[in-house]
C-alpha cells in the first residue's frame, strides 16, 4: 500500500513482522500468555470510541510493559470517534502517541487506512513487511523472505513452460518443449 504521508508522521524506514491490533485489546492482554511480542516488529494499533485519557493510560501501560523498547515502527490506523472530557484532556491521539514514542526514534505513520473506517485496507498480521514514511508518502509492502531451499544465483535465457499436465502429456512427442539452455 502507498498512501499520502501526514505532516506529523515520523519519517524513517523499517522492516519486520507486522503485529498488533486494537489498543484496548492489546492493553487487556498485558501479562497474559496472549500478550504479543513486539521485539523487532512493526506494530499496528487502532481504536474506536475511546476517551483520550483512556488512550493515554493504555499507551503508557503498553510502554511500561516494554511494547516499544525494541519495536521497529508503528502504524496507527483509524482512531475513530475519540472523546474528550468536559475539562479537555489537552492532547489528541496523535500528540499522545507521538509523546510516548518520541524516545525510540522509529517511523510512525498516523491515519493509515486500516481499522474502523470506510477505506479499510487489509493488514496481514504475522507477515513480513517493509515500512517507509517519507515527506510524500507512507509505504507498506509485504515481503517474501527467501526460503532456505531457494537457489541463489542468476540465470538468463528464454523462458519456457506451461501447465504441468499438458507438458507431461507432450513428453516424447514432436510438440515436446526443448528446455536445454532455457529457463
Amino acid at each position: 500500500y502507498t498512501v499520502p504521508s501526514k505532516p506529523y508522521d515520523v519519517k524513517g524506514k523499517a522492516s519486520g513482522e507486522l503485529v498488533g491490533g486494537n489498543i484496548s485489546i492489546l492493553y487487556s492482554l498485558l501479562g497474559s500468555k496472549s500478550s504479543i511480542d513486539t521485539k523487532g516488529k512493526i506494530l499496528f494499533i487502532e481504536d474506536l470510541d475511546e476517551y483520550l485519557y483512556h488512550i493515554d493510560r493504555m499507551m503508557y501501560n503498553l510502554k511500561r510493559n516494554g511494547y516499544f523498547d525494541n519495536v521497529k515502527g508503528i502504524i496507527v490506523g483509524s482512531m475513530a470517534d475519540m472523546h474528550d472530557n468536559e475539562i479537555p484532556f489537552g492532547q489528541n491521539e496523535v500528540q499522545i502517541i507521538t509523546e510516548i514514542a518520541k524516545e525510540y526514534n522509529i517511523p510512525i505513520a498516523f491515519e493509515f487506512p486500516a481499522g474502523h473506517q470506510t477505506d479499510n485496507r487489509t493488514l496481514i498480521l504475522g507477515k513480513q513487511v517493509d515500512f517507509e514514511v517519507n515527506d510524500k508518502e507512507v509505504k507498506l509492502q509485504y515481503t517474501v523472505p527467501s526460503k532456505p531451499y531457494d537457489v541463489k544465483g542468476k540465470a538468463s535465457g528464454e523462458l519456457v513452460g506451461g501447465n504441468i499436465s499438458i507438458l507431461y502429456s507432450l513428453l516424447g512427442s514432436k510438440s515436446s518443449i526443448d528446455t536445454k539452455g532455457k529457463i
